[in-house]
């Protein structure tokens, strides 16, 4: 009976988790990335769930209580969350780095007296990686509308406040020929690269503890497990109801953590200059 329960509360949970998708969207939907940063992020449901699925049952199966396995599944849930922190993270900078070097190609391009399409499909052969998808897509859209327009869906593709700065620039240069646009683009990169400086040391500052911090995690499961295996005559008193409760106040404290971590160790998101309800492909 036990086992059905935990599986139950297993089932629930994971219940809950997809409400919360349907009510607040996935980071795919146009409703998650317009939404309020408390929104719920789901990504990769089913990897996510699959994994919540079979921690839930394995900690239910040699346990034989809830909370364990609740536990477990919520581990689950967050795993994926906590790994693809440091892949977000790594994906900002390159990003942040690729318009600081984009920029100055337009820069040096336009000086030769090029015009802003000639310099942008010039660049869209040799763009950085990290943006050079969303490059050739501008430089295919420049050719069949409206330049301004354009550089509008460029910057909401990128969703950078720095690529906004860029973008911005080329726009007052567009509409109202505004003077010295090679200098402000000069500046534009300067400050993307100090930004991408400024994020290395900070990532270099942070690698020591979230190398504790694994340790320690890894220290505590395969403890945890050791005494399972070992010794389950020890942790019998966690079978009881306020051992449970006891449990369940230890995972909260360690999920809570983890989740804290997640949060601090996600990049920062400054204010967009660029902002519109709707752009039209």
């Amino acid at each position: 009976m036990i086992a059905v329960a935990a599986l139950l509360g297993v089932l629930l949970g994971l219940g809950i988790l997809i409400i919360a998708m349907g009510v607040f969207g996935t980071p795919g939907d146009p409703r998650a990335r317009r939404a309020s940063p408390s929104h719920v992020e789901v990504d990769h449901l089913l990897p996510r769930l699959g994994l919540a699925m079979v921690l839930g049952l394995v900690a239910g199966f040699i346990t034989q209580w809830p909370v364990a396995a609740l536990g477990a599944a919520g581990a689950g849930l967050m795993i994926p969350s906590i790994r693809r922190s440091g892949r977000e993270r790594a994906r900002s900078l390159e990003r942040t780095e690729g318009v600081a070097a984009w920029t100055e190609m337009l820069r040096d391009t336009m000086a030769a007296a090029s015009g802003l399409n000639e310099a942008i499909l010039a660049s869209a052969r040799v763009a950085p990686a990290a943006i050079r998808v969303d490059v050739q897509a501008l430089a295919v859209r420049s050719e069949h509308q409206p330049i301004v327009r354009a550089l509008r869906r460029f910057a909401a593709d990128l969703d950078d406040p720095v690529a906004d700065s860029v973008v911005a620039a080329l726009i007052l240069s567009t509409e109202r020929q505004a003077g010295s646009l090679g200098s402000v683009l000069t500046q534009i990169a300067a400050n993307a690269r100090e930004q991408a400086a400024m994020r290395q040391r900070i990532e270099a500052s942070r690698a020591r503890t979230y190398a504790s911090v694994r340790f320690v995690v890894i220290v505590t499961l395969a403890f945890s497990i050791g005494l399972v295996v070992l010794a389950p005559t020890y942790l019998k008193p966690f079978g009881t109801p306020e051992g449970q409760l006891m449990l369940a106040v230890v995972f909260g404290l360690f999920g809570a953590a983890g989740w804290a971590l997640h949060r601090m160790g996600r990049p920062t998101q400054l204010a967009r200059l660029l902002v519109t309800d709707e752009v039209n492909a």
